[in-house]
């Protein structure tokens, strides 16, 4: 396995692995949507993402 610069088709997954990695630690420290609408494990979706590679221009890797 090789770390690679992401593209579009990869946003799904990517999302997928950021939202599992962040609830852990949301469960550890009881962050829940109603107490923490921004953590990154509830507020991470495609669109988020989509919109910093196109309109901030951010490399992203992975």
């Amino acid at each position: 396995m090789s770390i690679r610069q992401i593209g579009e088709q990869d946003i799904a997954d990517c999302v997928e692995v950021i939202r599992v990695s962040f609830m852990t630690i949301a469960k550890q420290f009881n962050i829940t949507p109603e107490n923490a609408t921004a953590f990154t494990a509830f507020a991470t979706d495609e669109k988020k993402i989509l919109h910093w590679m196109n309109e901030q221009h951010r490399p992203m890797y992975g």
